[in-house]
């Protein structure tokens, strides 16, 4: 969910400048509460540049789902090109200026046409802030999201790690069966190994012990002696 999207559309047989593709495009476009289009090049090159802006959050996939609609009625759709026709992106700034690049110099501003400008005045209000966005850099590289998920509602829940595992079963009855924000683990041996690997995860560690079983763990509780 996001309240800026950028998109480009890029067909391999171009966007002709007036064309009914590219006025269904436009009119898709100025539904949305404010957005920013441009066509760059020219011939079987040219294409569109657009970010939108949302008062309410959107999901990028209902939105990219508008414009497919518009470009899969052309037979070029499906001899290879849409998974190529529709690039689509979060805005976490002012993309549409990054693409413009006015700042350089050598740009030649005839190489692109302005189509649509209906820019917010403060275009800072629909972008969230370093701190979710870092929140979120964080939840897409995290390599176990499970875990991942359970620490950010832990996080909600009490601002210390956990002093012992009774800490994190009561936390964890009350995500299943209180709250109903996880799913329930019906088996009860799954359900006490998810809070045992849960309680040392907010921990950031674990003893040596609770990797090992069997003889292993014989011999290391018996050179502890």
């Amino acid at each position: 969910m996001n309240k800026s999207f950028g998109f480009t559309i890029r067909p391999k047989c171009g966007i002709e400048k007036d064309s009914k593709l590219e006025l269904n495009i436009l009119k898709a476009i100025v539904k949305f509460d404010y957005y920013h289009c441009v066509a760059e090049k020219s011939g079987v090159e040219r294409h569109l540049h657009f970010q939108l802006w949302t008062n309410e959050e959107k999901r990028k996939g209902d939105i990219k789902k508008t414009f497919t609609r518009i470009c899969e009625k052309y037979d070029w759709w499906d001899q290879g090109h849409k998974k190529f026709c529709i690039d689509d992106k979060f805005c976490y700034n002012d993309w549409y200026d990054e693409y413009l690049d006015n700042d350089n110099p050598d740009k030649i501003l005839d190489d692109y046409d302005m189509l649509l400008d209906n820019v917010p005045e403060h275009t800072d209000d629909f972008y969230p802030s370093d701190v979710d966005q870092e929140k979120w850099k964080a939840k897409a590289n995290a390599v176990d999201k499970t875990f991942h998920h359970l620490k950010e509602l832990w996080d909600q829940w009490d601002d210390d790690k956990p002093e012992d595992i009774l800490d994190v079963v009561v936390f964890f009855n009350d995500m299943m069966f209180k709250s109903k924000k996880i799913k329930v683990i019906e088996d009860k041996k799954k359900r006490c190994q998810r809070c045992e690997c849960l309680y040392y995860y907010l921990r950031g560690g674990a003893p040596k012990s609770f990797s090992l079983m069997g003889d292993e763990l014989k011999k290391y509780e018996n050179s502890l002696d």
